[in-house]
């Protein structure tokens, strides 16, 4: 036997693998299998929203001499920001089932997506439909969310569809929903659209608004403890300045 005979070198599979067109970096746990479901830990450049469009789309994808099909329902999500201020995420997913959503689950996901809070909705608009996809003279009710030119925008008075009356273009039609922007905190207040008279806005008690240079605090006036409130939304169709007292507190000018 050749006692020179080296013993072979092991080199870890590039961890550049693609979604789809997606490319990501596997980090930390690399890909995990934990019952029937597959997590993956992982850098991108992308957003949120291209990421999970991406693993909803993509059948099949492979690392090393495995091919993981077939995980294409998103089941959690989650990002960590470390000290060097890369953003890590982590995707659990499942199969799709053999058998289709019983009508008691689709009425379910429908709930759960409808009853989405504005702030969450915002980091899910791949979730909500199109304005472009709805068919002229569909009734849009009020409160429906859709997408149009890369922004979530709630109805804000029920009517039928023209494709001549795009989101933006009718302040009392729409609301943006433009709440990941700004904090609400008294160091980034949120700016109170000059719409608000005429479409209402969609105010968040415990937050920060500013509204012609000056900032308010919404915060609800003439109860007992009114901070229990905070985090619970709020709509009204006057700036601040006409409430204050009732739904505002003036911080500074």
């Amino acid at each position: 036997m050749d006692e020179n005979l080296e013993e072979p070198i092991y080199e870890e599979p590039s961890r550049d693998i693609l979604i789809g067109e997606l490319p990501i970096f596997l980090c930390n746990e690399l890909i995990q299998q934990i019952n029937e479901q597959l997590v993956v830990t992982f850098m991108c450049d992308e957003g949120m929203d291209a990421i999970v469009e991406s693993f909803r789309a993509c059948e099949s994808f492979s690392y090393s001499d495995t091919t993981y099909e077939g995980y294409t329902i998103v089941k959690a999500f989650n990002m960590t920001v470390g000290e060097d201020d890369k953003v890590v995420y982590r995707i659990t997913l499942e199969k799709v089932p053999e058998d289709p959503f019983t009508d008691d689950q689709e009425f379910a996901l429908k709930y759960a997506v409808d009853n989405m809070p504005d702030e969450d909705a915002i980091e899910h608009k791949s979730l909500f439909s199109n304005w472009e996809d709805l068919k002229d003279g569909e009734w849009i009710p009020e409160g429906k969310r859709v997408n149009y030119d890369d922004k979530l925008w709630k109805c804000a008075k029920g009517h039928k569809k023209q494709s001549d009356w795009w989101p933006g273009k009718d302040p009392t039609l729409f609301e943006e929903l433009d709440k990941d922007e700004h904090e609400g905190t008294i160091e980034d207040p949120i700016p109170v659209p000059d719409s608000v008279t005429t479409s209402g806005f969609t105010y968040v008690y415990g937050k920060y608004y500013s509204w012609q240079e000056v900032i308010y605090l919404c915060k609800r006036g003439g109860i007992a403890n009114p901070e229990e409130l905070y985090g619970q939304e709020v709509k009204l169709n006057y700036a601040p300045d006409a409430l204050i007292g009732h739904y505002f507190e003036k911080v500074e000018e």
